[in-house]
């Protein structure tokens, strides 16, 4: 699961370059990204280009996330900035487990000594 604006600084380009591996070799997984924004279509485009409709799902907005978070597994945050993240907050809120890129700020303050995973920046 991941979470937030259809925007480039979100990150979900990054992150669906990664689900292509991850699909790959876990095709049974589903990925499910709720929010929705500007770059909406273009995300769409490559999860069709990618053939990864069968294992992205786009919620858009809800007014019933708590529903998305417990339904997941492990949630992702694929974002390029962060501030503060309250996204992480509600995350480990519902116990999941965390994987999040290690933006400058935000993501390796929150998530210390939880167990996450922090993948480095390019």
């Amino acid at each position: 699961m991941a979470v937030g604006g259809l925007t480039q600084i979100k990150g979900f380009d990054m992150l669906l370059e990664a689900w292509v591996q991850v699909n790959s070799s876990m095709p049974d997984w589903k990925l499910v990204i709720v929010g929705e924004g500007e770059d909406r279509n273009k995300i769409t485009g490559f999860i069709e280009r990618a053939k990864l409709t069968e294992s992205v799902c786009l919620v858009g907005n809800t007014s019933h996330i708590s529903r998305y978070y417990e339904q997941a597994e492990i949630f992702c945050l694929s974002s390029r900035f962060e501030g503060f993240p309250m996204v992480l907050l509600e995350t480990l809120a519902f116990g999941l487990p965390v994987v999040s890129f290690d933006c400058d700020t935000g993501p390796a303050e929150i998530l210390k000594g939880t167990g996450s995973l922090l993948v480095p920046k390019k």
